[in-house]
């Protein structure tokens, strides 16, 4: 009889998925195409693997492809945890995209300015008093050459913007041990 009850199934659902313990998951708004589906999972995959050391703080994010973003090919929206992607583009610019501002989302969820921000600054030849985002021009900003350092650390390269933004060894090393290293 137990089990027949809303309670009993309460309990069972309960123990099936603290027995998984599901992590973070990438939430697409809309329906995506089976190869876009698999390329943003397999990319969220990645992502996840090379930060293990933030696994307890990274969040779920929400994804949403739209045919216009105002400020670029892409932006992270905070408040929302939102990935909005400009499409059509490239399956290699797609991944670089989405890891970009997935950096954005671990930064934000997991502290990444005030844990790493200043040695990641040192590193790139930043200036301590200039501010993580308010910077004019967008590739003088730390928090997106922060983006642009956490695109090369998980694909191992980047196609998009390497003659813009220029990132160090040193800054690599940085995201590396903050990525893999538990505090």
């Amino acid at each position: 009889m137990f089990w027949r009850s809303g309670l009993g199934v309460c309990v069972l659902l309960v123990a099936v998925f603290a027995a998984f313990e599901l992590g973070p998951s990438i939430e697409p708004r809309q329906t995506l195409p089976e190869d876009v589906a698999e390329l943003t999972a397999s990319t969220w995959e990645r992502f996840e693997q090379a930060f293990p050391a933030q696994a307890g703080c990274l969040t779920d994010v929400q994804l949403e492809l739209v045919e216009d973003v105002p400020a670029g090919a892409a932006e992270y929206l905070v408040a929302e945890r939102l990935i909005r992607i400009e499409i059509p583009t490239s399956p290699r610019r797609y991944v670089e995209t989405l890891t970009h501002e997935l950096a954005h989302h671990i930064d934000a969820t997991c502290d990444g300015e005030f844990t790493i921000g200043a040695a990641f600054k040192d590193a790139q030849g930043i200036d301590s008093e200039v501010a993580w985002e308010c910077v004019e021009a967008w590739e003088d900003r730390p928090m997106e050459q922060f983006a642009e350092a956490v695109v090369e650390y998980v694909t191992g390269d980047r196609y998009s913007h390497p003659d813009i933004i220029e990132v160090s060894d040193e800054s690599l090393e940085i995201i590396r041990r903050w990525a893999t290293e538990a505090a």
